[in-house]
C-alpha cells in the first residue's frame, strides 16, 4: 500500500508502522492518520501542496516521536 505520493513521507510512515504506530484509514476527517501508542493522532499528507510540505510533515512527526509518541504513559 502506498501511503503518500511523497516518497520521504511514505518511507517514514512505513518506518513508524514497523515501530508500533497504527494506520487509521480515512474516515470523517480529510486525511488518514497515524495513531501512536500514546494516543496521539497525526494526519498523513497524501499529496504535498508545495516542496516544503513533506519536509514540514517529517519535522513534525520527528518532534512528536522525540516528545514520547511511542510512550504509552505519556
Amino acid at each position: 500500500m502506498k501511503y503518500s505520493k511523497d516518497p520521504r513521507v511514505d518511507a517514514m510512515v512505513r518506518e513508524l508502522l514497523g515501530k508500533g504506530a497504527v494506520f487509521v484509514p480515512k474516515g470523517r476527517g480529510r486525511h488518514a492518520c497515524l495513531l501512536f501508542p500514546s494516543g496521539l493522532k497525526h494526519p498523513i499528507i497524501r499529496e504535498a501542496s508545495d516542496w516544503r510540505a513533506g519536509l514540514n510533515w517529517l519535522s513534525q512527526v520527528k518532534k512528536a516521536v522525540a516528545e514520547g509518541a511511542f510512550n504509552a504513559n505519556r
